[in-house]
């Protein structure tokens, strides 16, 4: 059973920490997978306070995400799909999504790479020419480079809706861009899941709550180890990649996220994934969805 954390000390390289009786103790290993592979641990002699280290209040310290992934993908209608999603006033619906909750199989897309990931307390984006920007709050799995499910982290799957709304063409445009990935707090092995461990997500404005469901992971349709083997199908995939296994908790109502809104994603056995909504500005110039 291990909880491992991803620490940066300044401009210095990351370091991964075990998290034990809320201390980080550091090693030198500089990834997840580096820490995998090892025989022993080589600690670094330095343990710090985990709760301070999350509030930003150890000088010098920060928490990054889990791992600098080399690859995200996504998933899609992974779970029981309730009320939520048929009265939900903005999900994309359509012939094509019909077609694909009742093939058997999961729908699956490329989200993104580390450069656009964030860490706790970082800022998520939301596209300036987007209408609707929803949470999703999702397990995460970690594989090996046999496709091997090997750790877990929460993760929130940042997309515009309205633009895949408008044309499922349009998917990669709602999916991809600037800090539309968190991840974290934490990564931890699978003895540390509990096989219905719930999955919460908590939205505030001004400090004041807006919006905020739960779900459970035993009501996901697939296992582990076959969304994994949904996504390597032909599809060699390098070691570290991120599956977000997708979403059962949907806003009932067509409320976007705005700039200044916390988002917080909770997971039995690995944490709280907190994270602040902010506008994007383009480097380019851009023309609107009509």
């Amino acid at each position: 059973m291990t909880v491992l954390a991803r620490l940066q000390w300044g401009d210095a390289t990351p370091r991964i920490g075990i998290v034990e009786d809320g201390l980080v103790h550091l090693t030198y290993f500089e990834s997840l997978l580096d820490w995998f592979e090892a025989e022993r641990t080589s600690w670094a002699g330095i343990s710090l306070d985990w709760d301070q280290l999350l509030r930003g209040s150890v000088e010098g310290y920060r928490v990054l995400a889990p791992l600098a992934p080399p690859e995200v993908w996504g998933y899609g209608f992974t779970y029981e799909r309730g009320s939520q999603f048929t009265t939900s006033p903005v999900i994309p619906t359509g012939a094509a999504y019909e077609h694909a909750i009742a093939s058997g199989r999961p729908e699956i897309f490329f989200k993104t790479t580390a450069w656009r990931v964030v860490g706790p307390e970082q800022e998520i984006g939301i596209r300036g020419d987007a209408g609707y920007t929803a949470a999703e709050a999702e397990l995460c799995v970690i594989i090996d480079g046999d496709a091997r499910p090997i750790l877990f982290t929460a993760g929130n799957d940042v997309s515009a809706w309205d633009i895949e709304a408008r044309n499922p063409l349009w998917l990669a445009q709602g999916k991809t861009y600037e800090s539309c990935c968190s991840l974290g707090p934490v990564a931890v092995t699978r003895d540390e899941l509990r096989p219905n461990a719930e999955i919460r997500c908590r939205i505030s404005r001004s400090g004041e709550p807006l919006f905020e469901g739960s779900n459970r992971i035993d009501r996901m349709h697939w296992s582990f180890d076959e969304l994994a083997q949904f996504a390597a199908a032909f599809n060699p995939l390098p070691p570290g990649t991120v599956l977000m296994t997708g979403t059962g908790i949907v806003r009932p109502d067509a409320e976007s996220l705005v700039d200044g809104d916390i988002v917080e994603i909770s997971i039995e056995g690995i944490g709280v994934l907190r994270n602040r909504a902010a506008k994007l500005s383009s480097p380019v110039p851009y023309r609107p969805y009509e």
